[in-house]
């Protein structure tokens, strides 16, 4: 029978040689060694089982289950592992459903971007669950709780969502809402669609606030990494709703469409719902 040495069967499959050396460890393929030279030999049914290995792995089998699969399981343990593995598989299939829809969905308003700026459109903003967590610079909840007061567990609960949540801000304007040279608290944080929330168990209790459809302006704007925003924002979107004859009713909110690297400077993209009433 025709023998071959580990390096031979690792070009034939281009498996690494450490993998076949684990599956000789669990006692899948047993190579005779050679007394003289010291060589294991690999014959034709170590071939067969190592192939059978692939076909496993290439199920997303981990080599432990392989092993496991390959050393110990009878007909009704395998049917309960392609069970088990069928039910993971279906899991991340739905995840990256997800993760495919979100892709579109932000390509398709990156590209739009720009055909979007200086346009305003009424429309109501979407109904959102937000959570703040950082106030102009200090990071901190909407009730005022530091870091060390439990801010990060909230922060991570809404990073596990990712990437259905969106980088957030609020700009809260005080003295009844009027302009001149007010610079307005700028919040940040995650939101969430309201319906989306409500599918994930995420609701408007504890730190986290109900944002609903208010009738509001719609656009677009850019502003300088550090620096600027609140500037950019009043200057592209705030100035030209107001020159129109609306009044702001209520605080303005917005999304990070993106961040780009553009003349030699980031600049964040974002969209915003500035609500209004007409005077």
């Amino acid at each position: 029978m025709k023998k071959y040495k580990i390096g031979d069967i690792s070009k034939i499959l281009n498996m690494p040689a450490q993998t076949i050396r684990f599956y000789e460890d669990h006692g899948i393929v047993r190579p005779e060694k050679d007394s003289e030279s010291g060589y294991r030999y690999y014959v034709s049914w170590d071939l067969n089982n190592l192939m059978d290995c692939m076909y496993l792995r290439s199920l997303d089998f981990s080599l432990s289950q392989v092993e496991r699969i390959v050393n110990w399981c009878d007909m009704d343990d395998i049917c309960l592992d392609y069970m088990e593995k069928e039910n993971e598989l279906l899991k991340k299939i739905e995840e990256y459903k997800v993760k495919l829809n979100v892709l579109s969905e932000d390509r398709i308003r990156i590209q739009r971007f720009r055909q979007d700026m200086g346009k305003f459109s009424r429309i109501p903003n979407p109904a959102l669950i937000y959570h703040r967590f950082r106030n102009n610079d200090v990071i901190e909840s909407v009730n005022g709780y530091t870091i060390s007061d439990g801010t990060m567990d909230e922060m991570h609960n809404w990073i596990r969502l990712l990437p259905l949540v969106k980088p957030t801000f609020m700009l809260q304007y005080h003295s009844g809402m009027e302009m001149d040279d007010e610079r307005p608290d700028c919040w940040w944080g995650w939101s969430l669609p309201a319906d989306v929330a409500v599918q994930r168990g995420i609701d408007a209790l504890s730190s986290n606030e109900y944002l609903p459809p208010m009738d509001s302006i719609h656009a677009v704007f850019s502003s300088k990494v550090r620096g600027g925003f609140r500037d950019a924002f009043k200057e592209q979107v705030l100035e030209p709703i107001l020159r129109d004859g609306y009044k702001l009713d209520g605080n303005p909110i917005g999304r990070l469409i993106t961040r780009t690297h553009e003349d030699g400077e980031h600049r964040l993209y974002l969209e915003t719902w500035v609500p209004i009433v007409s005077i």
